[in-house]
């Protein structure tokens, strides 16, 4: 897990991501064909997460093969329930 502020550590893999607040909870759950790009580029919930995590997020991943992300981010999704997620993953 990293905070936000090294976002640049992040692989140029496809996989799927985990937003934590500062309490370590869950708030959004995706997934990127190349995690890195996602997130040093403006992320399209980059406003929703700053607003509801302040200035401390945290970023957590797992690297996944590109056909795999669906299910894996369906599966983190149902686990975690995050509150910005504003509708459920694709189903496989």
């Amino acid at each position: 897990m990293i905070p936000l502020s090294e976002r640049h550590q992040l692989p140029e893999r496809p996989g799927i991501y985990v937003v934590y607040n500062k309490d370590q909870i869950a708030v959004y759950v995706g997934q990127s064909k190349n995690l890195k790009s996602r997130w040093t580029k403006p992320h399209h919930q980059l406003y929703n997460i700053v607003e509801e995590c302040g200035s401390e997020i945290w970023l957590d991943w797992v690297e996944a093969e590109e056909w795999m992300l669906n299910r894996i981010e369906n599966d983190v999704f149902n686990t975690l329930k995050p509150k910005l997620n504003r509708k459920s993953p694709p189903f496989i």
